[in-house]
């Protein structure tokens, strides 16, 4: 017999609140090996003795049959003495500090979990709040670390006899598993009036909240990470009253689907469908089956965003219910989502006409992610619930507090070895919205057991997010930096793929302050380990009226026409259908005097200004609108036959000539859809040349304007025809949903505007 050996493992990554610790007892039993296994902050700890051999194949098998949803970023193994312990257990956790928590996403309720919620045969049959170690509420219950029960909201749940027999027999699915409940002894569903009072409990609150439901109604649901509002997706009048009663006329909605047989599309792909039933659940944008749901889901689009169930609450609600639901953000425009009673009946009022609620605390505040596929791959539009928090590699100073920009805001924190991006935190218009972020900042600091010792901000000083950075600097005594907006948006990517220098970053985007005061928005910059510098953009334009352009894409069609022709563009049939004649005479004056009329090199405005020339929209019913109907049109249109000419010279793409063939084509009645085609194809081939000439290999595309599926395959696919490397956003968003990140990034690359 060989002498027994005893090693120490130390893992790190999603390896908490995913039923890994009972695998790894189980494994450990099933191999004739004692010792312990015990979460910390940053992972888990293992100890384990026995025959070699057998610690050879456990050593092995950690790694390849570890749980579906867990991660395993690091594994660091030693020998340590002998204890001659008998049998193996799971101990309490380690509490120490660390600079690498291990912080969990929420996971949609697994297949097993939701068959025995079917099974009338099983004691959780109808139970909306199951789970299992592998499944269920994680981040947007947990108040502590490490990941255990007492360090959540469902510490308010004591198990029950059976829960906790459960709990610690470990041939069960549900030993140690932390969001363990049943009927007997967990959170308990009500369907509240808009009054506050209560009108039914249990079951007969589902079946309450389902008969609003089907007579047009408007149901308030507590999900995951806050209220969502529910209403039938195919009831055009009912859908359009949320419309009217949520002041939100066009923007899409998302639906909620009982499974993927119910999208009947032949059009969606398999990694569509994939991403679809992924552990994350996020909505994904499809191209579905006209008459899969009524046009006021999504007017005026061909692509629908579709969730599957996220809870075993969602997925009896869809079982019962029968058809898809909208199910879209529980608040008022601008703010963020509910997450109480208090707060859903103050802010859903005139909205909701009931609310299913429940009793268990939500401890983040949450909305959906949203992602699509880009050339094969998953590509997050609003990274949140499922999703977040997100470690990555960093590298880089600890205690780096990055906060964002003033839309989209997330907040970020480098911690040394990694950096933590916070979840979507929305625009920062709203005071309610910009507590939101205030909090989510302290929340992460305070999750991730670090203190702030520098601050990072966007350069533009209106900005919410930069104000907040210097208000909190200046009390803590803290040093502030501030990072160019599109620099920092280069610096996402460069971030998320862990890219080196030198490289080409292209930040094609809406506006940003630029190093020169103008607005940017259509750059190109050399990035090197020491500096990135502006090599080259899009031709400025005015924008008459300035921020008022990024609402109406007509003033961006008249600052484009007046770059063009001069006083003559007040001739074009086109400004004349955009505006009435005294508006005219004072944009005409604005521009000739350049007042309030900033010039920018924005591609988002470019869009914008196409759109408009081409009639599909004058005013944005929201941000993107008109961009997203250009990119619809060009999809429509089919394959480009050619692309318009631009002039390209050292550091400038001049677009005069490709607008001017644009109207060409408009004047020679050229099918519209072919004009959105061959503006695309230009700009990609623009791209692609620019980025030839520059001579490096590895190019980062970055900013808003990359979330346009299109463009971005496109630009992908002509890249690597020239043989360069093409990275963009995936994990983190292109729009300014990666800019915490970014400004991190640019930060330990010393690529700061200033540091005070």
């Amino acid at each position: 017999m060989r002498a027994f050996v005893r090693f120490r493992f130390e893992l790190e990554g999603v390896v908490q609140g995913v039923g890994f610790r009972p695998f790894v007892a189980r494994l450990a039993n099933d191999l004739g090996l004692s010792g312990w296994v015990a979460n910390r902050a940053n992972g888990v700890v293992i100890e384990v003795e026995g025959d070699p051999t057998a610690l050879e194949t456990f050593s092995a098998r950690i790694v390849a049959d570890k749980p579906l949803p867990s991660r395993i970023d690091r594994v660091h193994h030693e020998a340590v003495p002998l204890r001659d312990e008998a049998g193996f257990r799971i101990v309490q956790s380690l509490v120490a500090d660390s600079i690498v928590p291990t912080l969990l996403p929420d996971t949609v309720t697994c297949p097993a979990c939701i068959a025995e919620m079917r099974d009338p045969a099983n004691r959780r049959y109808g139970y909306p709040f199951i789970s299992c170690a592998e499944c269920g509420p994680r981040h947007s219950i947990v108040e502590a670390l490490p990941f255990d029960r007492d360090r959540t909201t469902l510490a308010d749940f004591p198990l029950c006899p059976d829960c906790l027999a459960e709990y610690e027999n470990p041939a069960d699915r549900r030993f140690h598993a932390q969001t363990i409940t049943c009927p007997r002894c967990g959170p308990r569903l009500t369907l509240l009036g808009m009054d506050g009072q209560a009108k039914a409990d249990g079951d007969a609150a589902l079946d309450a909240a389902i008969a609003v439901l089907r007579t047009g109604g408007v149901v308030g649901l507590k999900g995951i990470g806050g209220f969502q509002l529910l209403v039938d997706a195919r009831n055009e009048s009912a859908v359009q009253r949320l419309r009217e009663r949520k002041a939100r006329p066009k923007k899409p909605f998302a639906v909620m689907v009982a499974g993927l047989g119910a999208l009947g599309s032949e059009s969606i792909k398999p990694e569509e469908l994939t991403l679809l039933a992924s552990p994350s659940g996020p909505i994904v944008l499809l191209d579905c089956a006209p008459g899969f749901v009524a046009p006021p889901v999504a007017p005026d689009s061909p692509r629908c965003g579709v969730m599957l169930p996220t809870s075993g609450l969602h997925s009896r609600l869809l079982d019962a219910f029968g058809g898809p639901l909208v199910a879209t953000s529980g608040n008022r425009s601008g703010q963020p989502i509910a997450i109480n009673d208090a707060e859903a009946l103050l802010d859903l009022a005139g909205i909701a006409d009931c609310l299913l609620t429940h009793d268990r605390r939500i401890a983040a505040r949450l909305d959906d992610s949203l992602a699509q596929i880009v050339a094969g791959a998953p590509q997050l539009l609003r990274r949140a619930r499922g999703f977040v928090p997100l470690t990555l590699p960093f590298e880089g100073e600890g205690g780096v507090l990055a906060l964002g920009a003033h839309q989209k805001n997330t907040v970020a924190i480098g911690l040394g070895p990694v950096a933590v991006i916070g979840a979507h935190n929305g625009d920062l218009d709203d005071a309610s919205t910009r507590l939101q972020h205030e909090q989510a900042a302290g929340d992460l600091l305070r999750l991730c057991g670090s203190d702030a010792r520098h601050i990072i901000v966007d350069a533009h000083p209106d900005y919410a997010s930069s104000r907040f950075g210097e208000t909190l600097a200046l009390a803590a005594g803290l040093p502030l930096s501030r990072v160019l907006h599109h620099h920092a948006h280069v610096h996402a990517v460069i971030a998320e793929h862990r890219l080196a220098a030198p490289l080409l970053g292209v930040a094609w985007d809406g506006l940003g302050l630029g190093e020169d005061g103008a607005l940017w928005g259509g750059e190109f910059f050399l990035v090197e380990a020491r500096a990135i510098t502006r090599i080259g953009g899009i031709r400025p334009f005015p924008l008459p009226g300035g921020e008022r352009a990024s609402q109406e894409p007509r003033r961006a069609a008249l600052g484009c026409l007046y770059a063009l022709e001069g006083v003559a563009a007040f001739g074009r049939a086109q400004v004349a259908a955009a505006f009435a004649a005294h508006e005219m005479t004072v944009l005409q004056r604005m521009l000739e005097r350049g007042l309030n009329s900033p010039q920018t090199s924005s591609v988002g405005r470019l869009f914008d200004a196409v759109a408009s020339l081409l009639g599909l929209r004058q005013s944005n019913a929201f941000e993107g609108d008109a961009a997203m109907q250009l990119q619809f049109l060009a999809e429509r249109g089919g394959t480009p036959d050619r692309a318009y000419p631009v002039i390209l010279d050292d550091s400038e793409i001049d677009w005069r000539p490709a607008i001017a063939a644009l109207l060409d084509d408009l004047a020679h009645n050229v099918d519209i859809g072919r004009i959105a085609a061959r503006f695309h194809e230009t700009l990609a081939r623009t791209l692609a040349a620019f980025a030839s000439r520059a001579k490096v290999q590895r190019v980062a595309l970055a900013g808003g304007c990359f979330q346009n599926r299109l463009l971005l395959a496109r630009c992908i696919a002509l890249l690597g025809e020239q043989g360069l490397d093409a990275y963009w956003p995936q994990q983190v968003p292109s729009n300014d949903g990666g800019i915490a990140l970014g400004q991190l990034s640019a930060h330990r690359w010393g690529h700061v505007l200033r540091a005070s």
